[in-house]
Formats: C-alpha cells, structure tokens, sequence
C-alpha cells in the first residue's frame, strides 16, 4: 500500500523561548531531505500532549497496516506461529508508540 504522508520517525519539542509555548514537530527522516543537514518541520502545535501525538502519528500508522497483515494471517490459517510471531512484534510496538505519544517513551 503506497502512503503520500511523510515518512517517520518525527520528534516533538517545546520550541526554545517561545512566548506561545508552542511546540514543534519534526520529521527525522533523511529520506525527506535528504544529505542537506536540514530537519523538516512538519507542525507547530500549541499543547505538548497533541505534538506528541502527531509526533507519534508514522509509528501508529504503521501499527495499523501491521495489523491488517495479522488479521489476514489469522484469517488465512488461524493462529500459526507466523501470526503468533507477528501478533507478538505489533503488542511491543503498539506498546512503545503509545509510550511515545504519551510523553513516557521517547
């Protein structure tokens, strides 16, 4: 499935001596921009929770489309050690963005 978002990993940060408070997210990928040093900004938020979240956006996206690979494992042959294998990487990543987006994992 091809995807038109920019790809992950992004990083939520308070922006430095703003007056507003505001955050920023960035996106790390140097696919983006790729060899010219330079971070894509890709939001200023005002509340640190929702910049963690859309910070955590590329990993929970990738979750999704994980899961959907499960779910037709499931769905082809029931629980095999395949889906078993896949059920467990998606629990540690679910497990890790969710950390992410609530400020406890990055």
């Amino acid at each position: 499935m091809e995807t038109k978002h920019t790809p992950g990993p992004w990083l939520a940060y308070k922006i430095p001596n703003d007056r507003l408070g505001r955050h920023r997210v960035l996106c790390l990928n140097d696919e983006v921009s790729p060899g010219n040093g330079k971070l894509q900004i890709a939001a200023e938020i005002r509340t640190e929770a929702n910049a963690r979240l859309i910070a955590a956006a590329p990993e929970l996206f990738a979750i999704a489309l994980l899961q959907e690979e499960a779910n037709a494992l499931f769905e082809a042959g029931g629980a095999t050690a395949e889906y078993m294998m896949l059920s467990s990487k998606l629990l540690h990543q679910r497990r890790a963005a969710i950390l992410q987006a609530m400020g406890d994992g990055a």
